[in-house]
């Protein structure tokens, strides 16, 4: 796992067809030429890798109920998954190094508007940014150093690893992660939870450039090995608080963890099924948090990530609106 590849992607759920399941799974499958693999619908365990019995079991069973499978070698591995309650269906891959091939895979399945967001990242950095085992993380890391530290939410006496103070940490809602990696892609389905203009906005990264279809690209440093670079750790913080990674993900966890004075609100939908933002500014266009903020934007946005609508209004002051065509 040490020098592992991380590729998740989330696709829309119009895709969880037969046909698109086979082209991913037997693509994948002459990439890492797997020797076990998993199928929900058969069992929970392993069992030899055989193309046949897997062709078979997807034909039967895709279009009529939801499956998880895996296919793996020793080393690498793919998963996929559908999220019952978001309607996306997720893969995985964790390979032995970078795959030009694979990330063509994924750019293009952007960039046709099949996918909603997808990322890649080392894999061992992912998990040591989201592990909040104290003795897990000292097998690996030696110590603690540097690490903040609670108290576990169901086990009091327990204290663990606060990773929302870890630069790389995720939040997996709506069938999306949300978090801060070495590479991002952004489809329009994105944009109703952060808009398309605020990730364009985002420059304390290598690159961030606009593909076809609305996807856009954000690369935050070059090399994916030298993420502990404190710089890169920087933008990684930067790209979470530009553009409100963090607080977006909490709205949609429920507000489980309430935002007081928040910089974006994800309001309810409105009556006819469209998405709503509202964000924080100062007079100057900067986004700020609520209590420093002289205007609001409330942005409306289709549930194909369209922006409908925006509502400027300043606070304490007199609506102004804009309708989108």
């Amino acid at each position: 796992m040490k020098n592992n590849v991380l590729y998740k992607l989330s696709i829309k759920q119009e895709y969880y067809t037969t046909e698109y399941m086979l082209m991913w799974v037997e693509e994948i499958a002459k990439i890492i030429e797997p020797n076990e693999m998993l199928i929900s619908t058969i069992g929970n365990n392993f069992m030899n890798y055989n193309a046949e019995i897997l062709r078979k079991e997807i034909e039967s069973v895709v279009e009529k109920a939801e499956m998880d499978l895996y296919i793996k070698t020793k080393e690498e591995h793919f998963s996929t998954y559908v999220k019952e309650e978001d309607g996306r269906v997720i893969f995985g891959l964790d390979t032995k190094e970078e795959n030009p091939r694979i990330e063509r895979m994924i750019e293009d399945t952007m960039c046709s508007g099949q996918g909603v967001f997808a990322f890649k990242c080392s894999t061992m950095d992912n998990f040591l940014e989201n592990l909040d085992s104290i003795s897990w993380y000292c097998h690996f890391e030696g110590s603690i150093k540097g690490k903040k530290t609670t108290q576990h939410p169901n086990r009091p006496k327990e204290e663990i690893i606060d990773i929302e103070f870890n630069a790389g940490h995720s939040h997996v809602e709506a069938g999306i992660w949300f978090g801060s990696y070495h590479c991002m892609w952004f489809g329009r389905d994105f944009y109703q939870y952060i808009s398309k203009q605020k990730l364009q906005a985002f420059t304390n990264c290598h690159e961030n450039v606009e593909l076809e279809n609305d996807v856009i690209r954000i690369m935050l440093y070059k090399n994916m090995w030298d993420y502990e670079n404190p710089a890169n750790r920087k933008r990684q913080w930067d790209f979470r608080r530009s553009v409100g990674i963090d607080e977006v993900a909490h709205s949609l966890h429920g507000r489980k963890k309430k935002v007081t004075d928040p910089v974006l609100e994800i309001l309810p939908k409105d009556e006819k099924g469209n998405n709503v933002t509202r964000f924080y500014f100062t007079g100057n266009g900067k986004n700020v948090r609520k209590s420093q903020a002289s205007v609001e934007r409330t942005y409306t946005h289709s549930p194909k990530g369209k922006l409908l609508h925006v509502e400027h209004r300043k606070i304490n002051d007199e609506d102004a609106n804009d309708d989108m065509d």
